[in-house]
């Protein structure tokens, strides 16, 4: 199933393009009460987005510092938390769902970049617990991910450019 990556609240009743708040990430800490997430989180609305891997530039940003490409240590694929929304547009009357990555503090790779928030990162073993469980057992997930699960190499900074898209994309620097 394909969804918008930025989170759209099921309340917002204005134009996309009057939305002035980003929605791509969430603070776990946050998305219990933060009015943006937690009707979804109260409402079990969790999803899993897999990702081969994804880039995190240095903080604080440093003209020329090159971004760093993270990826699982042991598999093809980062299972990320998330959760998805169903929004509908109050002109065209379509509905559109989108979805949000959940974030934490860092972990020890995250930290070495060094960077300040890591996306959550849902062990294959814990997907079950993430998707269906309670709310509370579901929350036990929310902390950084373990940081030796993770690896990273800086990337050239072809990937700055939106329109860039290829393996080039992941070659190391």
């Amino acid at each position: 199933m394909s969804m918008l990556w930025e989170f759209i609240p099921f309340w917002w009743s204005k134009p996309l393009k009057e939305k002035k708040f980003s929605t791509f990430n969430a603070k776990g800490e946050e998305i219990r009460e933060k009015k943006t997430f937690a009707p979804a989180w109260n409402r079990g609305q969790r999803c899993i987005v897999p990702v081969s891997g994804f880039y995190e530039w240095p903080r604080p940003k440093k003209q020329g510092q090159p971004p760093f490409y993270i990826h699982n240590q042991g598999g093809p694929v980062l299972s990320l938390a998330g959760l998805w929304g169903e929004w509908t547009d109050a002109e065209s009357g379509e509905q559109r769902l989108s979805c949000t990555v959940i974030t934490t503090g860092p972990n020890s790779l995250m930290d070495s970049i060094p960077h300040h928030r890591c996306p959550l990162v849902i062990d294959d073993a814990d997907l079950g617990t993430w998707l269906t469980a309670d709310l509370e057992n579901a929350y036990d997930l929310v902390r950084p991910p373990p940081g030796e699960a993770m690896s990273a190499y800086q990337v050239s900074s072809y990937v700055n450019k939106v329109g860039h898209e290829g393996p080039e994309c992941i070659e190391p620097a």
